[in-house]
C-alpha cells in the first residue's frame, strides 16, 4: 500500500424482510419475534466479520431496532466495535418527499433508539433505496452528522431497477420502492463535500458524502448483489481498476447478502431474489476473497473514520 491513507469500509443495510415485500409488491406479513434478516443475516454477518477481525458500519432502521429480539444483537455489535448509523426510522422509500417536519421527526425517533442501544448519537445516515436529495443531506449537516452515504452513482443499477419496477406494475403488483433523482448517476464516485443545493456536485458543505463503490469510467456496481454475478475473477478485474484511482472504498451489503434460500423466513422471496439461490458457503468464500484482496491495499475501518480521513485529505 502507498504511504497515503487508504481506507475501505464494509457498510451493511439492515433491511428487514418487510422491505423486500415492499420492493416486490407483496402483501405485508406479521412477524413474531426476530425478523429473519436479524435472526440469520445479522447474526451470521457479525460472526463472519469476527472471524476475520473486521469491523463494519451497520445502517439500522429505527423501528426494527425497537424490537426486543433485535435490540440485544445490535447492542452486542456496538460493544464489539461496529458503528451503528441511521437508516431512517420507518424505511419509507419516498422519504425525500416528506415535509421538513416529518423528516426531522423521523431522524429524531431513529436517533433516540440508537442512542439507547449504543450510548452515542449516530454520525452517519443512509436514506432508504438511495433516494437522496439535497434537503436530506442538509438536514444531516444541521443535525451534526459527519457523513451521508446515500449516493449510488451507477446507471446500470437504476436501469435494472426501473425495468423491474415497470414489469411489476404491468403485472398488477407495483413495487412500493421508488426511483431516485437522475442527477445521482453523475455524482462523484469518490467521497466529496456536496454542494448544498445540488448534492451531485462538489461544493462547500462540511458534511462528507461517501458514495457506494463503483468502477471508474463504466461505473459498474461493486456491492453485495453484484459480487454474486462477478464471482472472484470478475471482482479481481474490477478491483484492479478501482484500486488505482480511489483512496476510499465503501463496500455496501445488505443483511440478506449473508443468507440463502435454505434459511427460515425467506421462503416468500425464493421466486424474486435470485441471489438467495447462492449457498451461504459459496458467498462466504467469495466475501473472504474480496476482503482479503482489498486488505492488501487498504486498511479496513468504519465509515465514520473513513469520512474523517476523507475530510482531511
Amino acid at each position: 500500500m502507498s504511504n497515503d491513507v487508504q481506507i475501505a469500509s464494509i457498510s451493511v443495510d439492515l433491511d428487514s424482510m418487510a422491505c423486500y415485500r415492499e420492493i416486490h409488491g407483496l402483501d405485508a406479513a406479521k412477524v413474531e419475534g426476530a425478523d429473519a434478516a436479524y435472526a440469520v443475516g445479522v447474526d451470521r454477518l457479525l460472526g463472519f466479520l469476527d472471524e476475520l477481525g473486521l469491523k463494519s458500519t451497520l445502517f439500522v432502521v429505527g423501528k426494527d431496532a425497537e424490537n426486543p429480539a433485535h435490540h440485544g444483537l445490535l447492542k452486542d455489535a456496538s460493544t464489539a466495535g461496529h458503528e451503528l448509523a441511521n437508516h431512517s426510522w420507518a424505511h419509507d422509500y419516498a422519504m425525500r418527499k416528506f415535509s421538513e417536519v416529518a423528516l426531522i421527526a423521523d431522524f429524531e425517533r431513529a436517533e433516540e433508539v440508537l442512542v439507547e442501544i449504543s450510548g452515542q448519537k449516530p454520525r452517519g445516515f443512509r436514506t432508504p433505496g438511495y433516494n437522496v436529495d439535497s434537503r436530506l443531506i442538509n438536514i444531516c449537516e444541521r443535525r451534526g452528522y459527519a457523513y451521508d452515504s446515500s449516493v449510488f452513482p451507477c446507471p446500470s443499477y437504476y436501469t435494472a431497477k426501473g425495468a423491474v419496477m415497470g414489469w411489476l406494475k404491468v403485472r398488477g403488483r407495483p413495487s412500493r420502492s421508488s426511483m431516485t433523482r437522475a442527477e445521482a448517476l453523475i455524482a462523484p464516485i469518490h467521497p466529496y463535500h456536496p454542494d448544498p443545493q445540488k448534492f451531485w456536485r462538489r461544493g462547500n458543505s462540511k458534511i462528507v458524502e461517501v458514495p457506494m463503490a463503483v468502477t471508474p469510467g463504466t461505473r459498474l456496481p461493486i456491492i453485495g448483489t453484484s459480487l454474486h454475478l462477478l464471482k472472484a475473477k470478475g471482482f479481481d478485474i474490477a478491483y484492479a481498476m478501482m484500486r488505482r484511482t480511489n483512496p476510499f472504498l465503501n463496500l455496501e451489503f445488505h443483511a440478506i447478502d449473508f443468507m440463502d434460500d435454505s434459511d427460515p423466513g425467506v421462503e416468500f422471496l425464493r421466486p424474486h431474489q435470485p441471489d438467495l439461490q447462492v449457498p451461504w458457503a459459496e458467498k462466504k468464500a467469495l466475501y473472504r476473497h474480496v476482503f482479503s484482496r482489498v486488505n492488501e491495499d487498504y486498511d479496513f475501518d468504519t465509515l465514520i473514520n473513513l469520512a474523517r480521513a476523507a475530510r482531511e485529505k
